[in-house]
């Protein structure tokens, strides 16, 4: 189960750092050409997408594995790492969705 939550806290920190990525050039645009030759039209959204569904789908299933291993070794130091990252993963995909709704909103006024 340490494995599995190791593996899938990964591959939700990944597609974060990507989403990152993308909300920096595609809101902000600090260096346009860029944004033209990696983000441009829709396959910037679908990037988008794809990254956000792979964070939101693997970091609650990384919490539930990171939580079995921490119930069967609760004095492992491991363990409490583990669940400790993967809670800091899910504030901080929360924390990325309002950023981006905030963000959206403030763009369509």
């Amino acid at each position: 189960m340490r494995i599995l939550a190791f593996i899938l806290s990964a591959i939700a920190f990944v597609a974060i750092l990507d989403l990152a990525q993308y909300e920096f050039y595609f809101f902000h645009q600090m260096l346009p050409a860029v944004l033209q030759e990696h983000s441009s039209g829709p396959e910037g959204l679908i990037g988008v997408g794809v990254d956000f569904m792979a964070a939101v789908v693997a970091t609650p299933v990384a919490l539930l594995f990171a939580y079995l291993h921490f119930r069967h070794n609760r004095s492992s130091a491991i363990a409490r790492f583990l669940l400790i990252w993967c809670w800091v993963l899910v504030l901080v995909i929360v924390g990325t969705v309002l950023k981006t709704s905030l963000g959206w909103a403030s763009a369509t006024q």
